[in-house]
């Protein structure tokens, strides 16, 4: 039980990443640069044992993981935070058409027809969000980057299985991973970032928070939960993070998603679910 408490804690940490990255004045690039150097700092503190687990593989996967970070910075700033959510949690349509090239998987028929369902849960997102709101200024441009995302996520947790295979520990890869990827974001974003002076306390607590809490502290919970946790339950206790995450941002911000947009949103997530539960029955 404490184990699925760490979890279900991630999970709740990361579904405020919308609300968070929404409620600052700073542009996309300066939120994901200092959120992720923040996070990459606090993870060397907690693990500086990390440090001495980097391979060359992980930089390929730390490459994919920080896209994911900047491209769903980019997709919450100009989309819904539900668009962006669900959006990148389709990542497994990507994972299922490259796992065969990438990882020598075979693809079933029940798989293609998930991914098929997939794609139709992400055209009705795409078509749902038409017209722009205060807190989504861009619709149309947010979704382009939430499916870039879902592509780079996609590459993250097929990068990800790759290494756990590799090693005698699971949460070591990933944990390195994600400490190397926000380091890497936040070198790359330092050219373009030009942080002003004068940027209020408000919007500093945010950018720490996101760093601290939503990034580092998460996977922190999430790593010493995950370890006790069958991969099935661990699956379905992080979609609190898909639940929750526009929730916020209609509560706080007042950030509706659209009827259309629900429905997509409803059929990502119980193709998650079954993909989840099919995985589960064929292991």
């Amino acid at each position: 039980m404490q184990a699925r408490l760490l979890v279900l804690g991630a999970a709740l940490l990361f579904s405020t990443g919308g609300l968070a990255i929404k409620a600052t004045s700073l542009d996309a690039w300066q939120v994901a640069g200092l959120r992720s150097g923040i996070a990459c700092l606090v993870l060397v503190l907690a693990f500086p044992a990390s440090l001495r687990a980097i391979r060359r593989d992980t930089w390929l996967v730390a490459s994919a993981y920080a896209a994911t970070l900047l491209l769903f910075t980019l997709a919450n700033k100009n989309t819904t935070a539900g668009n962006a959510i669900y959006i990148q949690n389709a990542a497994l349509i990507w994972i299922l058409m490259l796992s065969r090239p990438l990882l020598g998987e075979i693809i079933s028929r029940r798989e293609l027809a998930t991914a098929a369902g997939m794609i139709v849960g992400v055209l009705c997102l795409f078509l749902a969000t038409r017209d722009s709101q205060a807190t989504a200024p861009h619709p149309g441009l947010g979704n382009a980057f939430a499916l870039g995302a879902s592509l780079c996520w996609g590459l993250t947790l097929m990068g990800l299985r790759r290494l756990a295979s590799r090693t005698e520990t699971s949460s070591e890869p990933a944990l390195t991973a994600t400490l190397v990827g926000n380091g890497m974001l936040f070198v790359f974003c330092l050219p373009v970032m030009d942080v002003p002076v004068s940027v209020t306390t408000v919007d500093w607590l945010w950018v720490i928070y996101l760093g601290v809490v939503q990034i580092a502290l998460a996977y922190i919970l999430l790593t010493r939960g995950a370890e006790r946790v069958p991969a099935f339950e661990l699956s379905m206790l992080l979609l609190l993070e898909a639940v929750l995450n526009p929730i916020w941002t209609y509560l706080i911000l007042g950030e509706a998603m659209g009827s259309l947009a629900l429905v997509g949103a409803a059929i990502v997530l119980c193709l998650i679910v079954v993909d989840a539960a099919g995985r589960r029955t064929s292991d």
